[in-house]
């Protein structure tokens, strides 16, 4: 597991306060809470990663998957297979 993929865990887990599993199997991100909950969940990934998602990236985050690779992408991580 990418350093990326394990802390963006821990924190989905903790603002959703929603088991690991259940959300690497969610087909959306945004099923385990309000809109509300959602900003703030990427609010904290983007303070704590000190990056900036976009709108349109927001409009393309569905999945944990999805924000892995965003993620990845503005730290320049490579996707690590498991």
């Amino acid at each position: 597991m990418s350093n990326i993929r394990a802390q963006l865990m821990q924190i989905v887990v903790e603002r959703l306060e929603t088991a690991p599993d259940v959300i690497e199997r969610a087909e959306a991100l945004a099923d385990h809470g309000d809109s509300l909950a959602f900003m703030d969940l990427i609010s904290e990934i983007e303070q704590q990663l000190k990056i900036h998602i976009s709108n349109e990236e927001l409009e393309l985050l569905n999945s944990f998957e999805d924000l892995v690779r965003i993620v990845e992408q503005h730290t320049g991580s490579a996707c690590a297979t498991s």
